[in-house]
C-alpha cells in the first residue's frame, strides 16, 4: 500500500505539472499528460525513497537522479501548507471584522479615542453643589 505522503505528492506535483505544461506551446495533449506523469511519479519516489533500508551502490545513484524531484515535491507540499494557512488566516481576520463591525485600523483609533475619554477617578472630581 502506498504511504499518504507518496499520494499527497503524487496529485499534487501531477496537478501542478501538468497546468504549468498547459501554458507552455510544443507538447501535445498526451505528451503533457505523460510528462506531468512522470515527473509527479519520480517526485513522489524521490521523497519516499529516503525511508527504509540505507541504499546500495545503484540506489546511491538513483537517490542523486531523484534529489531535484524530491526536492519538487517537498517544495509543493510547503507551499500548499502556507497556502492553507493564509486561506486559514484570512478566515479568521474577516470573522473577526466581522463580529467587531469594522477593519482593524477603525477598532485600533476607536480605542485610543475611547482611551482619551476615559478618566481615572482621581481625574474626575465630584461636584457636590448637585448632590441634593
Amino acid at each position: 500500500m502506498a504511504s499518504p505522503l507518496f499520494v499527497v505528492c503524487l496529485v499534487l506535483v501531477f496537478v501542478c505539472s501538468l497546468m504549468a505544461l498547459e501554458q507552455i506551446e510544443g507538447f501535445s495533449r498526451g505528451a503533457r499528460w505523460i510528462v506531468a506523469a512522470g515527473t509527479a511519479f519520480l517526485s513522489a519516489l524521490g521523497l519516499t525513497s529516503g525511508s527504509g533500508d540505507p541504499p546500495s551502490q545503484a540506489g546511491s545513484e538513483l537517490e542523486g537522479i531523484l534529489l531535484p524531484y524530491a526536492a519538487l515535491g517537498l517544495t509543493l507540499i510547503v507551499l500548499l501548507i502556507l497556502l492553507v494557512l493564509a486561506k486559514f488566516l484570512l478566515v479568521i481576520r474577516a470573522v473577526k471584522r466581522r463580529l467587531c463591525g469594522r477593519n482593524g485600523r477603525e477598532d485600533r483609533a476607536s480605542a485610543a479615542q475611547a482611551a482619551k475619554r476615559r478618566r481615572s477617578p482621581a481625574q474626575n472630581p465630584i461636584d457636590h453643589s448637585r448632590l441634593p
